[in-house]
């Protein structure tokens, strides 16, 4: 297939992602509401396109899945400062998001049987579990009503993590550095936003969490449609 539409559509996502940073930096707050659910939007018209024709595929149908609950989970929680529910149902979505990545990759998993791990897949898989131990161990006292729920999404979260360091690497290297950046920007955005809400302000917190949730979304749709597909998307 022709690698001219995923490389156009690179620049089109850098676009928006340059929009939305901006209406975030500016406090431009219309233009922020209606780009930033571009962000997930044009990765998942990207993604139906180039993955179209293979309908009935569980594993295309995990991330399209996944892409619908990020986005609503865009939505609500740009609303999160009207009422804490638009926190919980936005909260609530991107579970369900993280719980759809976690079936993408355990299929993967189980399909590749990478029993034989590297030395430094098994370090990664700790450093990620270690670090969100201490990370909920450390900010607890700060969740108040929510330790439990937000518990779940950091286990969740973890076990995210500690597939993608597993996932196998033989095939295409480039592939698997990808899709774990993908998901350690994912682990990083979702941390500065719990630090952000729950434990102290940060200054630019909306930049660097917008940031690292753009680079976490495209990294990992890009590695994961070159798995399941014979795209070839230019990874910048």
């Amino acid at each position: 297939m022709d690698n001219s539409g995923p490389r156009r559509f690179f620049f089109v996502y850098l676009l928006v992602c340059a929009i939305v940073l901006a209406s975030e930096f500016f406090e431009l707050q219309t233009t922020y509401y209606l780009s930033k659910p571009l962000i997930v939007l044009s990765l998942l018209v990207f993604y139906s396109i180039y993955t179209y024709s293979i309908k009935h595929n569980t594993k295309r149908n995990l991330l399209l899945g996944a892409l619908l609950f990020s986005g609503a989970g865009d939505v609500f929680l740009m609303f999160e400062q009207v009422s804490e529910n638009y926190f919980l149902t936005g909260l609530f979505f991107f579970l369900g998001a993280l719980i759809l990545y976690c079936l993408y990759f355990l299929l993967v998993l189980l399909q590749n049987r990478p029993w034989n791990l590297h030395w430094l897949q098994i370090a990664i898989a700790t450093i990620v579990l270690v670090y969100g131990v201490e990370f909920y161990v450390i900010n607890n006292f700060a969740f108040g009503n929510l330790k439990v729920a937000i518990l779940f999404y950091c286990l969740t979260l973890c076990a995210l993590g500690i597939m993608a360091a597993f996932m196998p690497y033989k095939r295409s290297f480039k592939i698997y550095i990808t899709m774990l950046i993908g998901v350690i920007s994912f682990i990083v955005s979702d941390s500065i936003i719990a630090i952000e809400r729950f434990v102290t302000e940060m200054p630019y917190a909306g930049m660097y969490i917008l940031a690292t949730y753009m680079i976490a979304q495209y990294l990992i749709v890009s590695a994961g449609m070159k798995m399941i597909t014979n795209v070839n998307p230019q990874i910048a």
